[in-house]
């Protein structure tokens, strides 16, 4: 049974990191954990905060790239086609600054950026790869501003 890891990730801040996370994970799931204690945990969290699911994809056929991102709680949808042959970690990012951005403009007080790509996580913690710096410092300093704004964003790997 796959259980979804419980968010927040890691805060605006990056107070927490998510290697540990990951680490601390595995060993909670090797000691038997209750499930139902987890999955109350991700319930009570996911039920506070505005929702912002992101991905990001490339055909391998033809080349084509683009992201998407939901807002859950106001069944937003955006499906957006970027350049061809663009790699899906680049798509990743993207969707990942589209929905920093749109939180910046709309100021929901509590954000949960949902993720999919754990290498665009660790790019923006400045873990994995100097990959894309423009697109992690532009996500960056959007960060920044929300969180001058009184508005929080936390990022969840699922």
């Amino acid at each position: 049974m796959w259980l979804v890891l419980p968010c927040p990730l890691f805060r605006s801040g990056f107070s927490l990191n998510l290697k540990w996370i990951i680490l601390c994970w595995s060993r909670y799931r090797i000691k038997n954990l209750p499930a139902s204690r987890i999955c109350r945990y991700v319930d009570q969290m996911q039920n506070e905060c505005m929702q912002i699911f992101t991905d990001g994809s490339r055909d391998p056929v033809c080349g084509k790239t683009g992201f998407g991102v939901y807002v859950a709680y106001l069944q937003i949808q955006q499906n957006i086609r970027v350049s061809d042959n663009l790699s899906v970690f680049s798509s990743e990012l993207l969707a990942n600054l589209w929905a920093t951005c749109w939180t910046e403009q709309v100021k929901p007080s509590r954000n949960v950026i949902c993720s999919d790509s754990a290498a665009a996580l660790f790019a923006l913690q400045g873990e994995s790869s100097t990959a894309h710096p423009d697109l992690t410092s532009e996500i960056l300093c959007c960060l920044l501003q929300i969180e001058q704004l009184g508005c929080h964003v936390e990022f969840s790997w699922e």
